[in-house]
């Protein structure tokens, strides 16, 4: 909510959505899978405030015996925990713009989200194996 009302475009947004889909009545399971916009602004807010901030892995020693290097450039060691801030991770210049700091549903919506790269959303990232 906070972000909605910080942003009144978006609240008008979300709340003319809804009136559209919903009307008078009260929301219903069937409702939620066309509420693409809040869906977008739920997505956002997480992507802006994680409910977790952190997560810590280790590359697993049963299918890596050797180092393996991440993202072209992170030597990691069997056994040597990572740690993913995703605050930082997911307001990455170069995954959402200039302008990742700010909270912007559109970029969320459903054909923008799915065109993330692979482990830029918090529910996405996981370091399980060998980097490719």
């Amino acid at each position: 909510m906070l972000n909605l009302l910080k942003k009144s475009s978006t609240y008008l947004k979300a709340q003319k959505e809804v009136d559209d889909i919903v009307g008078k009545e009260s929301v219903q399971i069937h409702h939620l899978k066309n509420l693409k916009y809040l869906r977008a602004v739920l997505r956002e807010t997480l992507r802006l405030f994680p409910t977790a901030p952190a997560m810590t892995k280790k590359v697993n020693p049963a299918i890596a015996h050797e180092p393996v290097i991440l993202g072209g450039r992170y030597k990691v060691e069997p056994n040597e925990p990572i740690t993913v801030l995703f605050n930082k991770a997911q307001q990455d210049h170069a995954v959402y713009g200039e302008d990742a700091a700010e909270f912007k549903p559109e970029r969320m919506m459903d054909e923008e989200f799915d065109k993330l790269p692979k482990g830029a959303w918090s529910v996405r990232v996981c370091f399980y194996g060998p980097a490719s």
